[in-house]
């Protein structure tokens, strides 16, 4: 890492960024030509314009850090040597973790003249928040949000990584910290106000949420769309400027293979989609809205694994949550699903929904909705094509993981809504077997009659096993109730032995 000594304005080179105290510059790059920003050669070479802002710009910087105690500074416009291929490749993969490290970040906004701002715990939709403020503060403050800085792509990981920054206008004077200015900053980037104030941490967030972070923000070259957010999403890879919208792609790929995070593939939650398409978001842009997606396993440490087939929008469609990423890959006819337990191979055929492991959190509402990604099989090359978004309400069924290793049962039903049900429970738990006696019964008319036979069989079984008064019933009728599963299975055109 190459360090500006603050004092002598020369550079010097560290092996380790740890050893040492350094503060660190967040800005805009120069659009003027004319008056360009000051390279690592022009500076080695002394030869910029001394009076224009690129070099000012490195001066304030300089005096700004040594006036608060700091002998050195990284300045990207002049520390990374831009001609060297595998310096920019190193620094780029690294530059979230250096803004981390440094001891303070200084966000440099030249477009705004604005001197002070006024206190605002809370910018909300219907305007309360202007109560008691005059016109100039109102106006300052919709300068402050609208600053040219929060649209950039590169200054999201500037702002998120280090743990103190400092707001500065045109003329260095200071408009307040990432704390006290975290309501406005949190409304003109749409990140939650507590990751803003340091309270959750970055990757604590789900994918989509970070994505939807970047979607509205803008790269002057294609591939940093996706090397500006390497950091954010703690991955990297090897940069190959030319490659275009494949970058994009790649960042995807590389997200998936090292996290269970489904809620990558939540993208255009509230769009319509009218064709197929892949499985991954051409760009960032596509996960606009998605910043209220939380995983599953956030928000309940007890996930669940189950096979559904819910009604979204029409009859015979599975949903599927799978425990972890590896159940699934990325193939080029879109999406491949791999599953262990043939009955569930059964069930996949012709259009299936996907459960992500993920909710869309509405503040407005009572209920949140659980995201369901729909894909229907691409039947020349086996894969999964993406058709769309779908949702339900959660709080209706909750499966929790069991961590102990006891039998199961596989119970089949119709629920209230008509939608065909089949999922693994622990056998012997007395309370959830009742609630599968009554459902099976309430909706055993209404099944085929080939299937009645297993699981009045299986009903009968339970209804038995739960009515005595020891445990010796359970595991009694553990044998009668394998028969009616392996009868239902054989119904449902299953062969193989069941992996549950």
């Amino acid at each position: 890492m190459r360090l500006l000594n603050t004092t002598t304005l020369k550079s010097e080179e560290f092996m380790d960024p740890k050893q040492v105290k350094y503060s660190i510059l967040s800005h805009c790059w120069s659009q003027d030509r004319e008056n360009p920003e000051v390279s690592h050669q022009a500076f080695l070479a002394r030869s910029y314009n001394k009076d224009g802002a690129g070099y000012q710009k490195i001066l304030r910087c300089c005096k700004l850090s040594k006036e608060r105690g700091w002998e050195y500074t990284w300045i990207d416009t002049c520390c990374v040597d831009k001609t060297s291929s595998a310096e920019l490749s190193e620094t780029i993969n690294s530059m979230f973790a250096w803004y981390r490290n440094s001891a303070e970040c200084y966000v440099f906004m030249d477009d705004l003249t604005v001197d002070v701002l006024a206190e605002v715990e809370e910018i909300d939709a219907e305007g309360r928040w202007r109560q008691g403020l005059g016109h100039e503060a109102i106006t300052d403050v919709y300068a402050f949000i609208d600053s040219r800085w929060y649209a950039r792509g590169w200054t999201l990981q500037e702002l998120l990584a280090p743990s103190k920054v400092h707001f500065y206008n045109r003329k260095t004077h200071l408009l307040g910290t990432k704390w006290t200015l975290a309501a406005l900053i949190a409304y003109a980037t749409g990140i939650h106000i507590a990751v803003i104030a340091g309270l959750e941490g970055v990757f604590d967030a789900s994918i989509a949420q970070r994505m939807s972070w970047a979607s509205a923000r803008q790269n002057t070259r294609p591939e940093d769309v996706a090397y500006s957010l390497l950091g954010i999403f703690d991955v990297n890879m090897p940069l190959l400027y030319g490659e275009g919208d494949k970058a994009f792609m790649r960042l995807q790929e590389a997200i998936i293979r090292q996290s269970d995070d489904q809620s990558i593939l939540a993208w255009g939650l509230h769009q319509d989609q009218k064709y197929l398409s892949s499985v991954l978001a051409q760009a960032p842009s596509a996960f606009r809205g998605c910043g209220d997606i939380v995983n599953l396993s956030r928000a309940d440490p007890d996930s669940y694994l189950a096979i559904e087939d819910h009604k979204v929008e029409s009859p015979g469609r599975h949903g599927l949550h799978f425990a972890d990423m590896s159940s699934f890959s990325l193939v080029k006819a879109g999406l491949e699903i791999r599953h262990q337990n043939p009955l569930v191979r059964g069930l996949l055929r012709g259009n299936v929904s996907l459960n992500l492991g993920c909710y869309y959190r509405r503040r407005d509402a009572d209920s949140n909705r659980a995201i369901y990604l729909r894909l229907v099989l691409h039947t020349t090359n086996k894969g999964w094509r993406r058709s769309g978004i779908a949702y339900r309400n959660t709080g209706v069924w909750k499966w929790s993981r069991v961590q102990e290793r006891r039998p199961y049962v596989l119970w089949a039903s119709l629920d209230e809504q008509d939608a065909f049900r089949i999922a693994c429970r622990p056998y012997g738990s007395a309370a959830f077997l009742k609630r599968v006696t009554k459902v099976v019964l309430r909706r055993l008319l209404l099944m085929l009659p080939a299937q009645n036979l297993a699981i009045v069989a299986l009903a009968i079984c339970i209804h038995v096993s739960t009515s005595d008064s020891t445990s010796n019933g359970a595991v009694s009728w553990g044998f009668v109730g394998g028969v009616a599963v392996g009868v239902l299975a054989i119904q449902m055109g299953v062969v193989g032995q069941l992996e549950v």
